[in-house]
């Protein structure tokens, strides 16, 4: 017999426990081989066992010897130890643990241990005791779901697929992690309605994925698995926010940039991520960041800026009619109004905001108009001097770039600053000749009392009812 054999059968003999109150005794569990993996490469290969966690559950589980995973994770330097009921992890001080929303449960019950993280108990799991196919003892056998949620607080990828439990150290985000914070970056309801049909999805997660799924934005593995500690790549993530949209597969070219890829760079969603594959833990941080401003429409800089941030919209709908307007048309264009919008920053100035937008010649194929719509109430100015001196936008639009009158110049600087107050809208158009002006991106941006209330985005066909 093998010295690790010899330890298997002294030490779960030692921690093997009675089992009355979960899956009921059995001399003659089938077993299945089963390969462990850490890090890609095969470091065991014991059997797991199925069985009903309790003798009401309607289907039965896989149950895996707690032993050999114990000698996975020392590989990771993770040691454990066991006090007859209680499994407990001791991390090394550069693995962190999610202690959040402990267990409830009191007490250890007949036919369970507890799992403990450096002395927290974080999951109680049903145990059963049974022989190891591999050696000659008895060995204490958990459910591998249980394990799992267990993996996730301390941050170790892991997957399941009914022969190969895999294992992985590193940074990568998992995809049960994605669709959370997609879902709660952009402020989507979760959804508790329905059973959870996922074996690999935990109750307190299940409102998220359900959201997720029942959206549109993200596909289930299979009908039982939903494939949680899958790793994904941020064209999952540009897929999802393209069904968020609302805009099909099928006109996808009249967005900006012409591809998904394209346009999920332009309007800033995939800003400061690697796009490697997969997506790590750094990347699903800034995925958080880009889809918070995404939804915001701006965010403030340190020093007090505000930047905006264009809320992309399906282009093809309010323009696919126009006979002036080709799909290749619409899709440079709105990159090009995004980009002049994404380039806008303003200040609170006194009682009013104070803008900076690119300079754009009266001859040029664009057009930025900003202001308070209507001549009556436009108190808008506007410097082509970096502030040196100020001029009266008396136009219906305010500030206009194409406009002698209200700052069009041919020779435009390479900054135009405006000053407004109130309730100021953006307009980025694009001129066809001998036709008209196509607006592209209109925001209206609403300041009251020197904080910045709203500021609402839309295409050419724009409702400021809402002011």
């Amino acid at each position: 017999m093998t010295r690790a054999l010899l330890i298997s059968t002294s030490l779960l003999a030692s921690i093997s426990t009675s089992f009355a109150t979960t899956a009921q005794a059995a001399s003659n569990y089938t077993s299945y081989a089963t390969h462990i993996y850490l890090n890609g490469k095969n470091v065991s290969n014991p059997y797991h066992i199925v069985a009903k966690e309790y003798p009401t559950a309607k289907q039965p589980t896989s149950w895996l010897a707690i032993w050999y995973l114990m000698q996975a994770l020392k590989l990771m330097d993770i040691q454990s130890t066991w006090n007859g009921n209680t499994w407990n992890l001791e991390l090394p001080a550069e693995i962190s643990v999610d202690l959040i929303n402990p267990p409830t449960q009191q007490k250890i019950h007949s036919g369970e241990m507890a799992i403990s993280v450096n002395g927290t108990i974080v999951q109680y799991a049903p145990s059963i005791s049974y022989r190891d196919p591999g050696g000659n003892g008895t060995t204490s056998y958990t459910p591998i779901w249980y394990v799992m949620q267990v993996l996730r607080r301390v941050g170790i990828q892991y997957s399941w697929d009914g022969t190969n439990w895999k294992m992985a150290q590193g940074q990568n985000a998992t995809k049960l992690d994605v669709v959370k914070n997609f879902v709660t970056a952009l402020h989507i309801n979760p959804d508790s309605h329905g059973s959870n049909p996922y074996n690999d999805v935990p109750a307190n997660d299940w409102p998220y994925i359900h959201a997720g799924i029942e959206k549109g934005y993200f596909q289930a593995d299979s009908a039982t698995h939903f494939g949680a500690t899958d790793s994904v790549d941020m064209s999952t993530v540009d897929y999802a926010y393209q069904a968020y949209i609302g805009i099909p597969d099928s006109e996808m070219g009249w967005q900006a940039g012409g591809n998904l890829e394209k346009w999920s760079n332009i309007v800033g969603l995939n800003n400061g991520i690697s796009l490697s594959d997969p997506m790590s833990r750094a990347d699903l941080a800034q995925m958080n960041v880009n889809l918070t401003h995404l939804f915001e429409g701006y965010f403030k800089g340190s020093n007090g800026t505000y930047h905006l941030v264009f809320k992309p919209y399906n282009v093809y709908l309010p323009y696919h009619q126009n006979p002036h307007v080709s799909m290749s048309f619409a899709a440079t264009q709105m990159a090009d109004a995004i980009q002049q919008v994404d380039a806008m920053t303003f200040i609170l100035n006194g009682n009013g905001e104070l803008y900076k937008i690119h300079g754009l010649s009266d001859s040029n194929l664009h057009e930025i108009t900003i202001g308070n719509w209507g001549t009556l109430k436009s108190n808008t100015y506007y410097s082509l001097n970096a502030g040196r001196s100020w001029n009266f936008a008396s136009g219906f639009y305010g500030y206009d770039s194409r406009d002698s009158q209200n700052g069009g110049v041919s020779n435009a600087p390479a900054e135009v600053q405006v000053k407004d107050s109130g309730e100021t809208i953006i307009d980025v158009s694009a001129i066809i000749p001998n036709y008209d002006s196509v607006p592209f991106a209109q925001a209206a941006v609403k300041v009251n009392d020197q904080t910045l209330e709203q500021i609402l985005y839309s295409s050419g066909a724009a409702n400021y009812s809402s002011y």
